[in-house]
């Protein structure tokens, strides 16, 4: 006798999505929790807000699913090496 597999299918969940002035309330909030600077660790300033888990695979516009990067960490997430007037990545 083989046994039956039962899948079931599961609605996604909404995402949560910010406003502009919640935008605004949440950099701010991410700016003070940073100090200014970017949260991969290495002392620039940070001038980014990013995602942690990316909005295009379910990730929300929430503070703890936000870090704070300089130019060069943001760019490298998204596969774009940034080099500076001075030949330095």
């Amino acid at each position: 006798m083989t046994e039956r597999a039962t899948i079931v299918l599961r609605p996604k969940r909404p995402r949560i999505v910010a406003s502009a002035e919640e935008w605004k309330e949440l950099r701010r909030l991410l700016w003070k929790r940073c100090a200014g600077k970017c949260e991969d660790g290495c002392g620039r300033v940070a001038v980014d807000a990013a995602h942690i888990v990316a909005r295009s695979q379910g990730g929300d516009d929430v503070l703890s699913n936000l870090k704070a990067k300089c130019r060069v960490h943001h760019s490298a997430d998204h596969g774009i090496t940034v080099i500076d007037a001075f030949g330095r990545r």
